[in-house]
């Protein structure tokens, strides 16, 4: 679930403040590192990457200037499988080298290298590095990238978006035949650019999708399709509406606040025969920050209950979903949030988008009672997260996953130590996307649209 982003000039070179801002803004998608690449004046690919976050690298270099009019980024999310001891492949952009002469490559997505081990004669232990020995190894059977990476498509079954720029400055992107993972594009007449998220646009009203399967380059400062694989089943993520995606950000013609807010309502009307719906009047909802505030303000607007931002993000702390273990999660997580007095004596909800590990929701919940919360009841805008996920997600094994250690909700609200939970149905997931055929939830339903690992 890495970020990345590229950006062609049309006529004028890279405004560098405008690349770093526009990748800082797809932050949220991997805080373990990140990096650029681009193309000097003698044809030379260069490559920077750094750790830490990209606002504090923006501070430094905002007056930087670059000649070319091609640049990649890329966002780094550690996933499953990506403790490899080779170190070449840990950091993005990556340089490498094949029959046609150098490239850049950035990717976002998991692939499961158990199902490709007739191409894997090398025991490689990262998907990033199958890649790139795939272009070079094969690159000699073929006249042309387009034909190389067309090959790629057809080969790779998912879940990947890649962005490859040559040393001549052509730029490919490609994204697998079930589009599991999102990568949009925006046309304007002084650039061309190509994101995970539409939200890094200035203008997010007329964006167009890489479609699932597709080829695309740029020829002559337009877009041109190379080739599309077209298959019966898609399998976007549903976990990219729940939890992935900025609030900001639309993705299959799908605004990503809307929907949320949409999960809201409908956990609310799971409230049927609780005290929370007879007794409305003796509690107060809070959204956890920031990914369940909207689902939180229409869950208390359909129950008549007053919502009251009591929990804000420590702005310093990041996601801990995408931490390396869970020692750092518990850690950062006890401080990943600032509470208002004001909880004292207090019936309170807490709307979350999910649970995976349970690590911050515990925390949420002792440090509520610490500050003298009378009642706290937990509700979930998403499904019992059940099942592993090998396609850019780091969830490796179901002994993980919080729920799957508890017969029923009664035992997880015991352990969590909060009064009662609750999730969203599936039931009503699938009322609320209109895409839903075309989406994968996997880890919920163990359902992954005909392909397993």
């Amino acid at each position: 679930m890495c970020g990345i982003y590229a950006i062609y000039y049309i006529n004028v070179n890279i405004n560098f403040n405008c690349f770093l801002n526009s990748l800082a803004k797809l932050q949220n998608r991997g805080h373990d590192s990140f990096g650029y690449s681009y193309i000097d004046n003698n044809n030379n690919i260069l490559v920077c990457s750094e750790n830490g976050l990209v606002k504090d690298y923006l501070e430094k270099h905002k007056k930087t200037q670059i000649n070319s009019n091609l640049i990649l980024g890329h966002l780094r999310y550690i996933t499953s499988g990506k403790n490899s001891t080779n170190n070449t492949y840990h950091h993005q952009p990556i340089i490498s080298n094949c029959k046609f002469g150098d490239y850049s490559l950035v990717f976002n997505g998991n692939i499961p290298l158990d199902k490709y081990t007739s191409l894997n004669t090398n025991n490689i232990d990262i998907d990033t590095q199958l890649i790139i020995e795939y272009l070079n190894t094969y690159s000699s059977q073929h006249n042309s990238w387009e034909s190389l990476l067309i090959k790629f498509i057809q080969t790779f079954e998912r879940a990947y978006c890649i962005i490859i720029m040559t040393q001549d400055k052509q730029l490919f992107i490609l994204r697998d035949m079930y589009g599991v993972r999102p990568c949009i594009y925006n046309i304007t007449n002084d650039y061309i650019e190509f994101s995970s998220e539409s939200n890094v646009f200035s203008e997010n009203i007329n964006n167009k999708e890489v479609l699932p399967g597709e080829l695309l380059t740029i020829k002559n400062n337009k877009i041109e399709c190379v080739y599309r694989k077209i298959i019966n089943n898609n399998a976007l993520c549903l976990f990219e509406y729940i939890y992935f995606a900025n609030e900001d950000s639309k993705w299959n013609n799908i605004s990503i606040k809307n929907i949320r807010t949409q999960y809201g309502k409908q956990l609310a009307y799971q409230e049927n025969n609780t005290s929370i719906k007879t007794n409305y009047k003796d509690y107060i909802v809070i959204g956890i920050p920031h990914t369940g505030i909207n689902s939180a303000i229409l869950y208390a607007q359909t129950l008549n209950i007053p919502y009251k931002q009591y929990i804000t993000k420590n702005t310093k702390i990041n996601r801990t979903f995408i931490l390396k273990n869970n020692i750092e999660r518990d850690k950062v997580s006890k401080i990943k949030y600032i509470y208002n007095e004001k909880i004292k004596n207090k019936k309170i909800i807490i709307i979350d988008d999910s649970i995976v590990r349970g690590i911050t929701i515990k925390n949420i919940i002792g440090t509520l009672y610490e500050h003298g919360a009378k009642e706290v009841h937990v509700r979930i805008c998403s499904p019992e997260i059940r099942y592993t996920c090998m396609y850019g997600i780091d969830i490796p094994t179901k002994e993980e996953l919080l729920v799957n250690n508890f017969n029923n909700l009664n035992e997880l609200a015991i352990f969590l130590k909060c009064d009662s939970i609750n999730y969203l149905e599936l039931e009503k997931i699938k009322q609320i996307m209109p895409n839903f055929k075309n989406l994968c939830s996997g880890c919920f339903n163990n359902d992954y649209k005909d392909l397993d690992w």
